[in-house]
């Protein structure tokens, strides 16, 4: 796995440890709350939170998030130092030694390898025949997911919110290619306690491409994910993925698995679908 490592304590001074090609984004930070100028001394720490009007530990959390994901190589550096200044900035402007002195600890995560999954999407034109077929399977239904998608604009691969309804919101970053039919993703997720906060904090360093609103009924079969979606604006559709485990991370095993879905759901050719229903929001609303 990948460590990161933030250390908030009472100190002297402070600074952040850089790359040795000074790219923003430190993997450590350490944050003096003795020396009033510490701030005033970090390159970085500039820029202000008011115009925003975003909340200091809000930014905070964000800018955390965004030190994972830069470490974890997910995030081009081109924004980071937005999103950084702002975190200082906010940090001073509404009293470093208070809220650092009541988040006075050492915080050590670990997040591991990205995930892989194996998935397929395509329109699906026959929403409760595709229903009925998923019981016949026996295939175990887990409900109906009402999701909110908030996607950010980032410069390699895609950057969304998500937020669930009765569960806590998940940061999701991801790649794949835009091809129809099967294709490998490769994602990561961060769980997240205070989604309204962070939205606000990436909005302003990334800005917000779209956002998409579906409900998902979900099955499982056989270690395959298959969901149902009702996309507003955009109609329904399914979903197939396939999610390699540590026990077993080899997705060849789905590709016969999900040929085999394709085929009793009667998927032609025709309804393949290669790219992300972000960009059929964002073509939808193409003039």
């Amino acid at each position: 796995g990948v460590f990161w490592l933030i250390v908030l304590g009472v100190g002297v001074g402070g600074g952040s440890a850089r790359p040795p090609n000074g790219a923003p984004g430190p993997a450590f930070v350490f944050l003096g709350v003795g020396n009033p100028g510490a701030f005033d001394s970090t390159p970085g720490f500039r820029g202000s939170s008011s115009e925003n009007g975003v909340p200091p530990e809000a930014l905070f959390k964000a800018w955390e998030t965004w030190c994972r994901l830069r470490k974890l190589r997910l995030i081009g550096s081109c924004r980071a130092d937005r999103l950084e200044g702002a975190a200082g900035a906010a940090l001073s402007d509404h009293g470093r030694s208070s809220l650092l002195a009541s988040r006075m600890m050492i915080r050590v995560a670990q997040m591991g390898l990205a995930r892989r999954n194996l998935e397929l999407k395509a329109n699906d034109r026959d929403p409760g025949r595709s229903r009925e077929i998923c019981e016949e399977l026996g295939a175990e239904t887990r409900g109906v997911l009402l999701q909110e998608d908030t996607y950010f604009d980032v410069p390699r691969g895609r950057l969304k919110l998500r937020r669930e309804r009765g569960a806590l919101a998940h940061l999701i970053a991801y790649e794949r290619p835009n091809d129809s039919g099967q294709r490998e993703s490769r994602y990561r997720i961060v769980e997240v306690e205070d989604d309204l906060g962070l939205e606000a904090a990436l909005a302003s360093a990334l800005g917000i491409k779209t956002m998409v609103r579906k409900a998902r009924q979900l099955f499982l079969y056989e270690g395959v994910r298959i969901h149902l979606d009702c996309v507003d604006a955009l109609g329904s559709f399914i979903e197939f993925e396939g999610v390699a485990t540590p026990e077993n991370p080899d997705l060849a095993r789905f590709e016969a698995l999900l040929a085999d879905l394709r085929h009793r759901l009667g998927i032609q050719d025709s309804d393949l679908i290669g790219c992300s229903y972000c960009d059929l929001v964002l073509a939808s609303a193409a003039p």
